[in-house]
C-alpha cells in the first residue's frame, strides 16, 4: 500500500513538472530566449581577442648611479621622476591593449659598466625585442628662467620621418594635458635615438631648474597626468600607424 502511494506521488510529481516547463517554455518565450542570448554574447572580434594593437619600449631615463639632474629646491633626482610617469604611461598603455616592455623598473641601470654602455643597451633592447616604438623619459635642466616641454628625434635613426610623427603627436598630448610652455619638437642627436632602429623620441617633460615646473614635476599627480598623456600619444600613432 505505501509503495503504491510513494508511485503516485512521484507520477504526480512528473506530470505537475511537465506542465510547468510547458506553460513557460512555449514557442514565443523560447524565441525570445533565444534572441537574448545572442544580441548579449555578441562581442567585436578585437575586443574578443584582446589583441595588442602594439608594442611598445618605455625608457624611464638615467637610474642607478647615473641620477640626471636634480631639482633645485627638492633635491629629488631626476631619475625618480623618470621612473614615476614612466610607469604611469606603462599602466595606461596596458590597460588599453598595449604591450609595454620598460627599460628598467627599478632605481637601475640596464647596463653598470659605464654611461654608454647603458645607452647602447637600452637603444638596442628595441631591436631585441621586435618592438614597433621606443619613448626615453626625462626632465630637463638648464637655468631658472626656462620651463616648458620639448621632444627630440635623431636623423640618424632610419625610422626619421616616423620618429618626427611620433614626437608631434606625443607633444600636442603632453602640451594640451599640461599646459605647459611648448618648446617644439626637435631633431637632436642622442645615442639611445641614433642606435635605435625603431621609431624614437625622447621627451624633456619639464624643467628642474625652474622654481614652479620643479613642485609640479615632484608631485606624483603630475607625474601621472605626464604619463597618460605620453600614452594617449603612443596610443593615436599606433592607430594610425598600426603593423601590417
Amino acid at each position: 500500500m505505501k509503495t503504491r502511494y510513494l508511485l503516485f506521488i512521484l507520477i504526480l510529481s512528473v506530470l505537475s513538472l511537465f506542465l510547468v516547463l510547458k506553460f513557460y517554455l512555449t514557442p514565443e518565450s523560447v524565441t525570445e530566449i533565444d534572441k537574448r542570448d545572442k544580441t548579449d554574447t555578441v562581442i567585436p572580434l578585437f575586443q574578443e581577442a584582446n589583441l595588442p594593437i602594439g608594442k611598445v619600449i618605455i625608457d624611464p631615463g638615467h637610474g642607478g648611479k647615473e641620477w640626471g639632474a636634480v631639482g633645485w629646491k627638492s633635491e629629488v633626482p631626476e631619475k625618480e621622476i623618470n621612473l614615476a610617469i614612466a610607469t604611469y604611461a606603462k599602466d595606461y598603455l596596458e590597460n588599453n591593449h598595449v604591450e609595454v616592455a620598460m627599460t628598467r623598473y627599478l632605481d637601475e641601470m640596464m647596463d653598470d659598466k659605464d654611461l654608454n654602455a647603458d645607452l647602447t643597451a637600452r637603444a638596442q633592447f628595441a631591436e631585441k625585442i621586435a618592438a614597433d616604438l621606443f619613448v626615453s623619459i626625462h626632465s630637463d635642466q638648464f637655468d631658472k628662467e626656462i620651463e616648458g616641454t620639448r621632444i627630440f628625434y635623431s636623423d640618424k635613426n632610419p625610422k626619421v620621418k616616423e620618429s618626427q610623427i611620433l614626437g608631434e603627436v606625443i607633444f600636442d598630448e603632453l602640451i594640451s594635458k599640461l599646459g605647459s610652455k611648448p618648446l617644439g619638437v626637435k631633431e637632436e642627436n642622442y645615442r639611445v635615438l641614433d642606435q635605435n632602429t625603431v621609431p624614437s623620441v625622447l621627451i624633456e617633460v619639464g624643467f628642474l631648474s625652474h622654481p614652479e615646473e620643479e613642485m609640479k614635476l615632484v608631485d606624483p599627480a603630475y607625474q601621472k597626468k605626464a604619463g597618460e598623456a605620453i600614452a594617449m600619444g603612443i596610443i593615436k600613432y599606433l592607430k594610425t600607424n598600426q603593423r601590417k
